[in-house]
């Protein structure tokens, strides 16, 4: 029986975000418990979840990024999901703390943040990035 090519890894991690971000948007962002999820008394169970997905999408990333040819592909994804994690946890912290939203503006400014790490762009534009170094690599290398 043959392996799956690891060749492939990358790309069967950017289905499997697609899938995963389509569910995180069917069953919490404007799904079936979208009313549930967002009433102030489940703020801990809202921050669990979208925790629990920005952990997933974390390992299916790193784990797609490990198998490409370049090495700085994973740092990049590292610090890209530590800035979202700051970013996403500066207006769940300020809630605890003072029990009050942060005024509109400057909550949708760390929110969308936030939101862009349940998405594969972010993925697929450092695939981007892989195979558009791989292809300059190749041609520019001399004829021998």
């Amino acid at each position: 029986m043959k392996r799956f090519p690891k060749k492939y890894y990358p790309i069967l991690c950017l289905i499997l975000m697609i899938i995963i971000s389509g569910l995180e948007e069917f069953l919490t962002s404007d799904g079936i418990f979208h009313a549930f999820i967002l009433s102030n008394k489940h703020i801990l169970l809202r921050t669990v979840i979208k925790g629990s997905y920005l952990i997933i999408f974390f390992v299916l990333g790193y784990w797609g990024l490990k198998h490409l040819s370049i090495p700085w592909l994973k740092k990049l994804w590292v610090y890209w999901f530590l800035l979202i994690a700051i970013m996403g946890a500066i207006p769940k912290l300020y809630f605890f703390m003072f029990k009050q939203e942060m005024s509109e503006n400057s909550h949708h400014f760390y929110i969308t943040f936030y939101d862009a790490a349940f998405t594969p762009f972010p993925f697929l534009f450092l695939l981007f990035i892989s195979f558009l170094i791989q292809k300059l690599t190749t041609n520019a290398a001399p004829p021998a």
